[in-house]
């Protein structure tokens, strides 16, 4: 134990190889045993041994003696406890740099007990880790006395500055629930949730009130030290000022949000979307409230822009988005949307490429409602195309009434001043029947301006809901003797039960003027043949008069065949008056007509009406 030999030790002194720190307390005890104030002792002491080094031993001494006799003799056990004493050692200096660590770790940090509140707890048969939160939120008198059962052991520097007592000694000697303000006990109840689910560590945000009451936020930890996992003697809380941190947050969030909020009152989709695959990765509520489409589903479908834009521009809008989004870093464009209701939106798509590195990535823009605008556009240009009309119209009527009541104003002033210079009774009664017929002329020439005014003005007019079949069928019926001295055959394929919103005047007149006129003008060398259809055009269904008549040159007439007064046959009992009349009934039910002939081959009038015809099935 010592590396000397038995001779080695014979005269030798134990306080010849006791550590000098030790020998007085030795001497001390060994005077009071010889002395006989004590029976024995133990002690521990520091030996050098042979080679220097220092050995721990438990050295435990007792008297020899002979009966009736004084102790003359002692015997000591010495214990080697060196490797006891370096444990020790070792576990010391552990600690010391622990304690160090801990005192000026720049976290606050706290140890406690919580052994007690484990003994507590365990006294509640009901309160089991499934039911722990709401059972502690039910029990808030639970919660309190634990509260108080929590014991501090000890806090390093940074605690000092955090809680911002006068001294640690203070701090120490504080009740938890002194420490902790009614806001607080939220994070308490997960501490003890930790606690009867036998949880190591658990970590939360949460707010402080300092003694100065400045609201400070902290990132708390509660960890049970290794080894006190069943008695939780030993518990690590840190809590560290993130202050900083969570106003940063809150000032980036409420950035955040006011910049949301400005985006979701712009009166227009604001949107993102990937440059590749044109999925929608950001659009603002507008987005709903403009199209209808929530903004869920907008999000992450590639194929939603596309499937939403309507029919007639979406191969146009696309071409256009993906050659424009390669060679320019802002473009626009016009298209129309079907909305969710059905209905048809006009958007205004202003949209910016986002590079990075060089490269696009990202597409951002936003898209403007201007269905209105282009609402006021299509009305701005039907009022253009009306002005337009009505001054043609204007100047056709201007034409006719100086024109035409000019050459009568002047056919009578001429047979006026001829009368006055006649000669004898018979040239004046010549001249009279002259003026008379000037005069029943003038009469039909004021009767069909007047019928064309009522035409043009009249915005009053009556609409019935008329079947199409037996109005063909009323005309042909109402011309039956021009039919029988033509021995003309007219075939009516309009289908029973077809409809049309019109004024029944009108209708009567369109008919009767389009079958009178291909009689007329049927060809001298076959019987007239006239068919009378019912045709779809590209979903427009139109009525179609076709003959077989003497037909028009159309490359010659073709733009005065509706003038009024207009007649290219020489027929003697044409007046010009009937096609213009026609055209000018069908304009005034919003609708049109178109002409196509060639000479000797007949004749073809559509008639396209402006709402869509129906069936009686359909009308009731």
């Amino acid at each position: 134990m010592i590396g000397y030999s038995r001779d080695e030790l014979k005269g030798k002194s134990v306080y010849d190889i006791l550590h000098q720190d030790d020998i007085q307390k030795g001497k001390d005890l060994d005077q009071q045993l010889r002395e006989g104030k004590l029976g024995s002792f133990s002690m521990e002491n520091r030996y050098f041994n042979k080679f220097g080094e220092i050995i721990w031993a438990n050295v435990t001494v007792s008297p020899l003696w002979k009966p009736d006799e004084r102790p003359t003799a002692q015997i000591a056990i010495a214990e080697d406890i060196t490797p006891k004493k370096q444990a020790q050692e070792q576990i010391r200096k552990s600690e010391a740099r622990f304690k160090t660590l801990f005192d000026n770790s720049p976290v606050a940090l706290w140890e406690e007990d919580f052994s007690a509140v484990r003994r507590y707890l365990d006294t509640f048969p009901d309160l089991s880790p499934a039911n722990a939160r709401s059972w502690f939120e039910a029990n808030p008198d639970v919660v309190a006395e634990c509260i108080s059962l929590v014991k501090i052991i000890d806090v390093n520097n940074e605690c000092l500055k955090l809680h911002e007592p006068k001294t640690k000694k203070e701090l120490l000697a504080s009740n938890l629930e002194a420490l902790l303000n009614d806001s607080k006990s939220e994070s308490f109840i997960k501490q003890l949730v930790a606690v009867v689910k036998r949880s190591p560590f658990i970590e939360m945000d949460m707010e402080f009130t300092a003694k100065a009451n400045a609201n400070k936020d902290i990132h708390l930890r509660w960890s049970v030290m290794r080894g006190y996992e069943n008695t939780l003697e030993r518990v690590i809380i840190s809590t560290e000022d993130i202050t900083p941190q969570k106003e940063a947050q809150r000032i980036i969030l409420n950035s955040q949000q006011r910049i949301e909020s400005l985006i979701n009152t712009i009166d227009g989709i604001v949107w993102e979307a990937d440059y590749n695959s044109y999925e929608f990765t950001f659009v603002n509520k507008k987005a709903e409230d403009i199209t209808g489409y929530p903004v869920a589903e907008w999000l992450y479908d590639a194929a939603f822009w596309a499937e939403k834009i309507h029919p007639d521009d979406r191969e146009r809008a696309v071409s256009f988005c993906k050659e424009n989004a390669q060679v320019r870093p802002q473009y626009d464009f016009e298209y129309r949307m079907i909305a969710k209701d059905g209905s048809i939106i006009w958007l205004r798509d202003i949209v910016n490429v986002v590079y990075q590195d060089g490269k696009p990535v990202s597409l951002k823009g936003i898209m403007i409602d201007i269905t209105k605008n282009k609402e006021s556009e299509k009305d701005l240009n039907d009022s253009l195309e009306l002005v337009n009309e009505q001054k043609k119209r204007l100047m056709n009527f201007s034409y006719i009434v100086s024109h035409n009541l000019r050459s009568h104003a002047a056919n009578i002033q001429s047979i006026l001043t001829l009368i006055d210079s006649a000669d004898s009774e018979e040239e004046k009664n010549e001249m009279l029947g002259m003026l008379n017929t000037v005069s029943r002329s003038l009469n039909d020439t004021m009767i069909h301006l007047n019928d064309l005014v009522n035409v043009q003005t009249n915005v009053t007019l009556v609409v019935d809901t008329l079947e199409l079949r037996t109005y063909v069928d009323n005309a042909q019926k109402a011309i039956s003797d021009q039919i029988d001295l033509k021995d003309a055959v007219i075939v009516n394929n309009v289908p029973e039960g077809i409809t049309v919103e019109y004024n029944p005047a009108y209708l009567e007149s369109v008919l009767l003027n389009l079958l009178s006129n291909a009689l007329r003008y049927s060809h001298p060398d076959r019987k007239p043949h006239i068919v009378v259809d019912w045709i779809d055009e590209n979903g427009k269904m139109s009525l179609r008069v076709k003959d077989n008549g003497i037909g028009i040159d159309m490359e010659r007439y073709g733009d005065k065949l509706f003038g009024m007064y207009k007649t290219f046959h020489g027929n003697s009992d044409a007046r010009g008056i009937g096609l213009f009349m026609t055209k000018s009934q069908i304009e005034a039910m919003g609708g049109s007509i178109e002409v196509t002939s060639q000479p000797d081959k007949g004749t073809t009038f559509k008639i396209h009406f402006k709402q869509a015809s129906k069936t009686k099935a359909e009308t009731v």
